[in-house]
């Protein structure tokens, strides 16, 4: 899902190119198996005039959730989980948008959204049977720049190790946005009885990126590099040039 909500980030900064840098941290915590993709993560990325940070809390309120039956939620729905609700929020200088309400900065509601496109499904259907890009509501590019971000985030994941929070809170301690959320970040984990200075984060490599060439420069270039795409096996191949 975190394309469709970096999307949306990408529009709230006028961005229409990769960030300057990138650097994300996290890890599968409270979770006994062989899965490697991280429940728990923050990615930072170096936009102007504001960065985009994104927060991912897997893990529910607190602790006594852990234990709690999978069905308490209502049959059939998908916003809430062991009767927590679940959902988007975006925070900006001026407040926040939780899903599709606006509060200010002290919690006040502001305005209610309501969807002004159509069904994104059907009109990528129609969009096929009329043969005409312009009938989409979004251009191709404009996707493959937001799942770029996603990339972005897991190759610097993937090139990390687990670090001690002294050396985490040192590493990022540039940004006071992504600082701050590193501090939520321990609190969530905190709360579901998940200590950092004995299961520590994956530290993610900070990455630096040439948005018009949408490869990585400078230190751990050449490790993440190697991950913009798959070695693949004959003859299941992607051309260079499509």
């Amino acid at each position: 899902m975190g394309i469709h909500y970096l999307d949306g980030c990408r529009m709230a900064v006028g961005q229409d190119a990769l960030p300057r840098r990138v650097i994300s941290l996290g890890g599968r915590f409270g979770y006994v198996d062989d899965g490697q993709t991280p429940n728990t993560q923050i990615t930072y990325y170096d936009y102007e005039p504001a960065p985009i940070i994104f927060e991912v809390c897997g893990l529910p309120k607190d602790k006594s959730y852990l234990s709690a039956p999978w069905d308490r939620h209502p049959k059939g729905t998908m916003d809430s989980y062991c009767g927590l609700p679940i959902g988007v929020v975006v925070h900006c200088e001026g407040g926040y948008v939780a899903n599709n309400k606006a509060f200010d900065t002290a919690g006040r509601f502001i305005r209610e959204f309501e969807p002004t496109t159509p069904d994104l499904n059907a009109n990528f259907i129609e969009a096929v049977r009329s043969r005409r890009a312009r009938d989409l509501q979004a251009d191709i590019l404009e996707g493959h720049r937001s799942a770029a971000l996603v990339h972005l985030a897991n190759i610097s994941y993937r090139l990390g190790r687990a670090a001690p929070p002294a050396e985490v809170a040192e590493r990022i301690r540039g940004p006071k946005e992504l600082a701050g959320a590193y501090e939520r970040l321990a609190a969530h984990l905190g709360a579901n009885g998940i200590d950092l200075a004995h299961t520590p984060a994956t530290l993610g490599a900070l990455l630096t990126v040439d948005a018009n060439t949408e490869r990585f420069i400078g230190e751990f270039s050449p490790e993440a590099n190697r991950l913009v795409a798959r070695d693949y096996r004959p003859p299941f191949v992607v051309p260079a040039n499509v």
